[in-house]
């Protein structure tokens, strides 16, 4: 393990930026370029090509010396992320998705905010997304949390806000090593909502998150060459983000609980609908101590009690009736 110790003067002398790779060979250069083109930090570059089918080293290898590029068989985001972060070297990480570009003063705005918040561990930012040369929207992260503290025009949440771990691109977190391993990483069984899920887990083990205001990072979306999109759809994802939800739960503030607890609905009633009633069962069991944070899933949970023939019926019976 990297020994992060020194004090915060060793602690800010650079940022590691992890970049998982998947077959996008069309934008990797502007993302390296990006991080490239920051100034008054000391970077290091690790992409990690994730089984990559389109030949992505041809540009990679351009940038020569700047970019480490390792290889490794496809195993998702989260695996990629988490092989980057052993080889590399700086006290603080940022991951960057591979088809999105870090905004000028991105990394020393960051490094800033931990400057002027001692024992600061972890800082997001707002960022633009832009759907081919169209602005799509910007996340303005300020504006979603009541009650932040006010730093130089900065801000800093000193609480936990379900609207600070959902619909946070991954190019915007940056940690300090010692606090991303002590939440064990991005959780490698996961192929979706592995942001999300590694927010949720830093935000409950740190008091405080530095938000820059300003946007910091543009976001390319593009949904016809996204992992995401993919796996999305795929309940043993889905059902593996609720459980990992539901084992910190106790830990979430009964006011912020609603948002985290209607994923788990929508997991549950999927799962339901997809005859899955094994995992409904188990899911069922395990979210019944919150039934009066969201009341439906009360009635989600007394389906998912009964024998699995009965469910079959009561599912017909809904098709018919709607029909």
């Amino acid at each position: 393990m990297f020994d992060s110790g020194g004090g915060d003067v060793d602690r800010m002398r650079g940022v590691s930026v992890i970049i998982p790779l998947y077959n996008k060979k069309k934008t990797i250069f502007r993302t390296i370029r990006s991080v490239l083109d920051q100034h008054g930090v000391d970077t290091e570059i690790i992409v990690i090509d994730d089984g990559s089918t389109d030949n992505p080293e041809e540009v990679v290898y351009a940038f020569g010396d700047l970019v480490r590029f390792e290889r490794q068989e496809n195993a998702g985001p989260s695996a990629a992320r988490n092989y980057g972060v052993r080889l590399s070297q700086y006290p603080i990480l940022l991951f960057l998705d591979a088809d999105d570009e870090l905004l000028p003063g991105c990394l020393s705005n960051y490094l800033r905010l931990r400057r002027q918040v001692p024992g600061l561990q972890l800082t997001v930012g707002s960022f633009r997304v832009m759907v081919g040369d169209s602005v799509e929207r910007e996340e303005i992260l300020p504006q979603r949390l009541p009650n932040l503290d006010r730093v130089d025009g900065d801000f800093l949440a000193n609480q936990f806000y379900s609207d600070l771990i959902i619909n946070i691109a991954s190019g915007t977190i940056c940690v300090d090593r010692e606090l991303f391993e002590q939440v064990g990483g991005f959780d490698e069984a996961l192929w979706c909502w592995e942001i999300t899920d590694l927010m949720y887990h830093l935000v409950l083990q740190t008091s405080c998150v530095g938000i820059a205001a300003s946007v910091q990072l543009v976001v390319h979306e593009n949904s016809a060459n996204s992992q995401f999109e993919k796996a999305q759809k795929d309940l043993r994802y889905r059902t593996r983000f609720a459980h990992r939800l539901l084992d910190k739960m106790d830990s979430v503030p009964n006011t912020q609980r609603h948002i985290l607890l209607c994923s788990v609905r929508n997991t549950l009633r999927s799962a339901l609908y997809e005859g899955e009633f094994a995992t409904v069962k188990i899911l069922a069991e395990r979210v019944r101590n919150y039934e009066e944070d969201i009341p439906e899933i009360k009635r989600l949970c007394q389906i998912g009690m009964l024998p699995p023939l009965l469910i079959r019926l009561l599912l017909v019976l809904r098709r018919v009736f709607r029909n």
